[in-house]
């Protein structure tokens, strides 16, 4: 049986990374997913539990004797003029984005004994200038730096480390960006390949990465950016 454990599991790529995952797998599953609301509807067949990435961890289950995978995947979009944003609101982001993960991975690792994948989301932002992003911008670089240091320190372990850097995707938490026609179109716009990003797109890589699909990658920041980090 393959163990995941998935942190933020409410949230729209999160969900369909479970989906692909138990659409992909060949494996029984145990799917643990941690969320700060209801568990949603779509899913089924998997363990919820309670959590607020801004209060402490809860724990692994006791019964978890192993862990093949880990997603955090809770998020922010705070996005302000330099000048508008508090120090709490810069604290909130990195505390949601990278702080929350750190007690959760404390926990997890040791839990994969035969080695496995942990996967973070993170932003075109971090590696390339964008205005009114400073504050996710900090939060995500922080989690690129994390996962960086710890793909080395655990690669003897065969635990991996990557993540996966995002470009606007339809999902509830970015819905005010894409919230009219107009406002759809004009975020199209300013992608090289004219179309945000799918959320069902991101699960199938997640899924693929965390069932070891790339046993050969650690340390690596992939695009699914519609282009934008790299062409102009």
């Amino acid at each position: 049986m393959k163990t995941y454990v998935i942190a933020g599991g409410n949230s729209e790529i999160a969900l369909n990374s479970i989906l692909q995952l138990q659409a992909q797998s060949s494996d029984d599953l145990r799917i643990i997913a941690y969320t700060r609301s209801q568990p949603r509807t779509e899913i089924s067949q998997v363990e919820t539990l309670e959590w607020d990435a801004e209060e402490a961890f809860p724990g692994i289950p006791d019964d978890v004797e192993s862990v093949d995978g880990f997603l955090y995947a809770p998020g922010t979009i705070n996005l302000k003029p330099f000048k508008s944003l508090s120090a709490e609101t810069f604290m909130k982001d990195m505390q949601i984005n990278c702080f929350a993960a750190i007690p959760a991975l404390q926990q997890v690792l040791p839990l994969m004994k035969e080695g496995g994948d942990v996967l973070f989301y993170s932003s075109i932002a971090a590696q390339t200038g964008m205005a009114y992003h400073s504050s996710i911008a900090a939060a995500k670089a922080a989690v690129e730096g994390l996962i960086r240091s710890l793909s080395a320190e655990y690669a003897g372990t065969n635990i991996r480390f990557n993540a996966i850097a995002l470009s606007l995707t339809d999902t509830p938490l970015a819905a005010k960006f894409i919230s009219s026609e107009k406002k759809l179109q004009a975020m199209e716009e300013r992608h090289p390949l004219k179309q945000i990003g799918n959320p069902e797109q991101v699960g199938r890589m997640s899924a693929a990465i965390l069932q070891g699909e790339y046993s050969w990658m650690t340390g690596q920041v992939l695009h699914l950016d519609g282009g934008m980090s790299v062409i102009r």
